[in-house]
């Protein structure tokens, strides 16, 4: 009888290499969203002040966004709400109130903070410079001015804000409310307005010149993008290509929950081939292929669509990637991204000691790791997982900056 895995026990031994060697990674080169997170962890008071907007007559906006949350909270449901509604700020201040914090918000920004707080090297794009985004950004975040990196305090604040801050509610599994008990610990963002990507020229500019010695360049942040908006996505497509040329070892795509449906499909058909890999959760997976119990079927289903070498796929409490790679170093990279993701959930931001919960828990019931069609293969690993996280914010960011940190080291591996 095979023995039982000893899942801690590795994940401490890879924390311990990853926090040793972390300063040595080649560079993540990031994008392509940035924002101001304005967080409000949820109890109930903040849950009966949406039912009474949810009850309010007629067909308003706000009403119609006070359901859909609770609706959300009911089906134990995260994810992003976007909607063009430039009164939606006034909204969010008179139900929510004062935040209890602002952080920094955006994938690939996230995925920088999660790396920099580790030591690694990490090159941002932002062209909103104001003074509420710089100061939300951590040191050692490099940005991108005049042909040198400089940190945010380097920077004298360029512009007003574009764009309104994030609404973050972070919700704990059990909260007890008049409508129930919430079923899961998550977080629903509400973004109003489709603020664009980040079209960092500067940045380009320096991803151009270090290509050839960045771990990676991540593309993230698209849900940001306008309908009407035809310019974005073939600057990107450009900015890839250059990297490309330049000897860039890998591209990541990093999808999101899109409120256009078609989006994914249409981003997987542009950047399959260019990017060589993609990541999504396991509901982002669902929406993109109808497959939502088969996440091994579905996610070599886009591997096969869109040509993709690795597709990664973050849950709850596994993550899963299938690839036509070295398997050992497959499994390695996405315990990297598990475990940043529980140490941020454990301390309730980006860890600098890989901690892991004396009470996290690692499941049996997960897909199943093994071969598949021809030299493709699955490998899939439990998490650290926590019922009652400290944070729900940037868990799937902070993910993303893990496995593209085991990019930035090439000997990184684990026995299995």
């Amino acid at each position: 009888m095979k023995a039982a895995i000893d899942w801690r026990t590795r994940y401490e031994a890879l924390g311990e290499g990853l926090l040793r060697t972390a300063a040595t990674a080649k560079p993540l080169l990031a994008g392509f969203n940035a924002f101001v997170d304005a967080i409000y962890p949820v109890g109930a008071d903040i849950l009966d002040r949406l039912q009474a907007e949810a009850a309010t007559p007629g067909d308003a906006t706000g009403p119609r966004l006070a359901a859909e949350i609770l609706a959300r909270v009911a089906d134990g449901r995260g994810g992003a709400l976007c909607l063009n509604w430039p009164g939606g700020p006034a909204w969010a201040d008179r139900l929510f109130g004062e935040p209890a914090a602002l952080q920094l918000g955006g994938t690939g920004p996230q995925a920088a903070w999660a790396l920099a707080t580790l030591g690694a090297p990490a090159i941002v794009a932002l062209t909103d410079r104001s003074r509420e985004q710089l100061a939300v950004l951590p040191a050692g975040v490099k940005i991108s001015e005049a042909g040198r990196l400089v940190e945010a305090r380097e920077l004298a604040p360029a512009m007003p804000p574009r764009k309104p801050r994030n609404i973050v509610l972070e919700l704990t599994e059990g909260t007890a409310w008049p409508g129930g008990r919430v079923r899961r610990s998550t977080r629903i963002m509400l973004r109003f307005i489709d603020s664009g990507i980040e079209r960092d020229e500067s940045f380009a500019r320096e991803a151009a010149t270090r290509a050839s010695e960045a771990s990676a360049c991540l593309v993230a942040g698209l849900d940001s993008i306008h309908e009407d908006d035809r310019e974005s996505v073939p600057w990107l497509l450009s900015l890839l290509a250059a990297l490309r040329k330049n000897s860039l070892r890998h591209a990541h795509l990093e999808l999101a929950e899109f409120p256009r449906e078609g989006s994914m499909e249409e981003l997987c058909v542009a950047f399959g081939g260019i990017a060589d890999s993609v990541g999504l959760s396991l509901s982002e997976l669902g929406m993109l292929t109808g497959q939502r119990d088969r996440p091994v079927a579905a996610a070599r289903e886009v591997a096969a669509r869109h040509g993709f070498d690795r597709v990664f796929v973050h849950a709850d409490d596994w993550a899963l990637v299938v690839h036509r790679a070295d398997a050992p170093r497959q499994v390695a990279t996405l315990m990297a991204g598990n475990l940043l993701a529980s140490a941020r959930a454990y301390l309730g931001r980006p860890s600098p000691t890989l901690a892991i919960a004396p009470d996290a828990v690692f499941h049996d019931g997960i897909p199943s790791s093994g071969n598949l069609d021809g030299d493709w293969r699955a490998d899939c690993v439990p998490s650290p997982y926590l019922r009652r996280p400290r944070a729900t914010i940037g868990l799937g960011d902070t993910f993303v900056g893990g496995i593209l940190l085991a990019a930035g080291l090439p000997g990184l591996t684990v026995d299995f």
